[in-house]
């Protein structure tokens, strides 16, 4: 499976909590399909056969605060959410923006995903979605990393 996670993050440390993310929809995601294993292979070839669906990724107040790397910048998803692998589509955010002239105004932007280099989500791959807030653009860099694998005991009783 594919793994999206979405971190925002402010571009200059004056305007830190100027915004609220209140909304986070990922759009057109396939969450049914068939996976096919083949032995010898590392990844799966999948095959979406859902009607493509909006998914809620986060709903609330999020206030983002300024960070100077964005490794650090915050998270809204708990971790980021799986999909089956497929082509990349768009996600929606609604956020509030202070504006000094007459307070906050709610907004909504719908930004494309990309999976940096590929041409979709691939299997056994994590995409974090760093969306950035400035006063005059909103930029959205994806970032692409393997899966960590790590072993973890899971004590027994009978």
């Amino acid at each position: 499976l594919s793994w999206l996670t979405f971190r925002f993050n402010v571009a200059n440390p004056a305007t830190s909590e100027n915004w609220t993310v209140t909304e986070v929809k990922r759009n057109g995601i396939n969450t049914i399909g068939t996976g096919t294993a083949v032995k010898g292979q590392e990844t799966v070839a999948w095959n979406p056969i859902s009607e493509p669906d909006v998914i809620t990724v986060f709903t609330g107040s999020h206030s983002v605060v300024y960070k100077d790397n964005d490794n650090d910048a915050s998270n809204v998803d708990d971790g980021g959410v799986i999909v089956i692998p497929q082509p990349c589509t768009t996600v929606t955010i609604k956020f509030a923006q202070v504006n000094y002239a007459d307070g906050s105004q709610e907004q909504e932007i719908t930004l494309p995903l990309n999976a940096g280099e590929d041409d979709g989500w691939k299997s056994g791959k994590k995409y974090i979605y760093t969306i950035k807030f400035d006063a005059d653009e909103i930029l959205i860099t994806p970032t692409v990393a393997d899966w960590t694998n790590v072993t973890v005991d899971i004590p027994v009783e009978f």
